[in-house]
């Protein structure tokens, strides 16, 4: 395990923060077994606990927020959902999810559907920035909401020409900018601070505070492939400033090469798949209690329950009904990571 060991090390460094060399990590798993240790590099901006955090939190989720079709001889995308403003007021769900696909004319015009769920260009809202205006509209009109964030799926453009590529990234930015607006994004470098990567910032002073946060989004690029690598290389409209998170592969949590990977998705590989495996619980804890975002999705009550009490800080779902069929608090503390005296009407008032 020494080699381990010494690989955690690196990864830290990179990251900006130096844990102190322990026995778990030389005869464990750190990942598994908790996650970092302390944080002692004088040369960091002071560590401190200044209030209610945004990996304190859970928030419901729902997948493919725009879906709006069924099909009885297609049970896996025979599901509609409400539409967005209506799903936030209503169901109070705070995490949407969208899966992008380009025009095939231009690759730029950007609508809610993939070409593996043909029945999803049947949506609430047409095209990105249309369901973007939905969420604006509403957090116009719920004034100090909590932070709101959105999975943006970008699986589905042509990955094998790179100039094309950044063009429809780009454009991603430029829609999301239309959508909600500059000043209601919450960006990787507002996390970062003065910080040398993310996972450095958020293992030191955490995430920012849910005060500080309210009514903005963050937005997360949901994808594993060539897209993640190229945004992480090129950036978006400006490279300097990205508007987008990428999304973190669980298996791949102490690379040191993903210092800037702070949110974790279990989302299954598989076609058509809406049920994390259950076998990540132990996963999702360690990365919760590391200070990392973790999403998972679920139909099941019982296995939304677990993964809630596993520290997951948001749960999708096609049938938000079935997993809250009760309208009442939206957003609730993290019985793993939140601090003893959270109280749920701190963060957001009951309004359902």
């Amino acid at each position: 395990m020494l080699w381990r060991a010494m690989m955690i090390m690196v990864s830290f460094v990179v990251s900006g923060c130096v844990p102190e060399m322990t026995d778990m990590m030389m005869d464990g798993d750190p990942l598994h077994d908790g996650g970092p240790g302390p944080i002692s590099d004088a040369n960091l901006p002071e560590c401190r606990d200044d209030g209610l955090r945004l990996n304190h939190l859970q928030m419901r989720g729902t997948v493919n927020s725009y879906h709006d079709f069924r099909d009885d001889e297609r049970p896996e995308i025979a599901y509609r959902h409400l539409p967005l403003d209506e799903q936030a007021a209503l169901q109070g769900i705070r995490q949407f999810d969208f899966d992008l696909a380009a025009d095939r004319a231009s690759f730029i015009d950007l609508s809610p559907q993939t070409t593996e769920h043909p029945g999803d260009d049947e949506s609430h809202c047409g095209g990105f920035r249309g369901c973007l205006w939905q969420l604006r509209d509403w957090s116009v009109a719920t004034p100090d909401h909590p932070l709101v964030i959105v999975l943006v799926g970008e699986t589905h453009i042509i990955e094998g020409r790179l100039p094309a590529l950044q063009v429809q990234l780009d454009d991603i930015e430029r829609e999301i900018i239309a959508g909600v607006g500059r000043d209601r994004i919450l960006t990787p470098a507002d996390v970062r601070g003065d910080f040398p990567s993310l996972r450095a910032a958020v293992q030191c002073v955490g995430w920012p505070t849910v005060e500080a946060t309210r009514e903005k989004f963050l937005f997360v690029l949901n994808d594993r492939g060539v897209p993640r690598v190229q945004y992480l290389l090129e950036g978006g409209l400006d490279p300097a400033e990205r508007l987008l998170f990428v999304i973190g592969d669980p298996d791949a949590a102490d690379d040191p090469a993903t210092a800037d990977e702070v949110i974790f998705t279990f989302e299954p590989d598989e076609r058509f798949g809406f049920e994390t495996d259950q076998a990540a619980v132990p996963e999702m804890t360690a990365l919760a209690r590391s200070g990392y975002l973790v999403h998972a999705i679920t139909d099941d009550p019982m296995t939304a329950n677990e993964f809630l009490e596993a520290g997951a800080h948001m749960v999708g779902t096609r049938f938000p009904q079935r997993l809250w069929p009760v309208a009442d608090q939206p957003i609730t503390c993290n019985p793993l990571t939140g601090p003893a005296d959270c109280d749920p009407a701190d963060i957001e008032p009951e309004r359902l």
